[in-house]
């Protein structure tokens, strides 16, 4: 027991103002795939590919670099209770880079408590 990790597995972060969020327990093998992949993109064009030519500079059209902070939130915050003008924001990608930057890195903080590098499996004997 304790390899797989399940989405519903939550843990709640309090605000002074009673504000919450719930981020996962701990990151999946999945969860941190998707961080890596979605941090760098690269467009090719199809046209050239598809006429056999090689890929070169030529054949990109676009590169897109991300912080992995911002997915790092989106793959972590499942559910909140953040106010805005309106009410309770809608969990959203728009809605999480609203955050402000000290509410944003003190959950972050909470994610890298739960998620420390370079714990690796044990095998047993």
């Amino acid at each position: 027991m304790g390899h797989i990790i399940y989405d519903d597995e939550l843990d709640t972060i309090t605000f002074d103002d009673g504000e919450w969020v719930k981020i996962k327990r701990k990151m999946s093998y999945g969860d941190h795939e998707r961080l890596q992949k979605e941090m760098f993109r690269l467009t090719i064009n199809a046209k050239k590919i598809q006429e056999g030519e090689n890929i070169d500079i030529g054949s990109i059209n676009d590169i897109e670099l991300r912080t992995g902070q911002l997915i790092m939130l989106e793959i972590n915050i499942k559910e909140w209770g953040i106010t805005g003008r309106n009410g309770v924001m809608p969990l959203i990608p728009e809605s999480i880079a609203m955050l402000d930057q000290d509410t944003a890195e003190l959950i972050l903080s909470e994610i890298g408590q739960r998620n420390p590098p370079g714990k690796k499996a044990k095998k047993g004997r």
